[in-house]
């Protein structure tokens, strides 16, 4: 799924994600881990499998700085960026089931911000 907003290069953004189960309800997952990717698979910032602690609530994921950096040979103005969300979800306290989201974005480069 491609975010509707990008974001600047070492800025902030903030991705709040959602999961449903098979009939539209919103449900909380069990375990969650995220992982910052380039386009071509590549961990970004060594954000790779982090541990999201507290499920409660809103999920809030913060990108920052070096998560929003245009790396080396990134030539492009705007750089694709996936941010890759693993859960699990214990429906009726028995069956487990895998979730997987992939957020796509982009990050604008910004004159003066190296």
């Amino acid at each position: 799924m491609f975010l509707t907003t990008s974001a600047n290069e070492r800025s902030t953004l903030v991705v709040t994600p959602t999961f449903v189960d098979s009939d539209g309800v919103e449900i909380t997952p069990t375990s969650l881990t995220w992982s910052l990717l380039d386009s071509s698979g590549n961990v970004i910032n060594s954000r790779s499998d982090v541990v999201v602690a507290s499920l409660s609530g809103d999920i809030d994921i913060y990108l920052f700085g070096p998560d929003l950096i245009i790396l080396p040979g990134e030539i492009s103005t705007h750089t694709e960026r996936h941010l890759v969300l693993k859960a699990t979800w214990l429906e009726n306290g028995s069956i487990e089931y895998p979730i997987v989201q992939e957020f796509i974005f982009f990050v604008k480069r910004i004159n003066g911000a190296a």
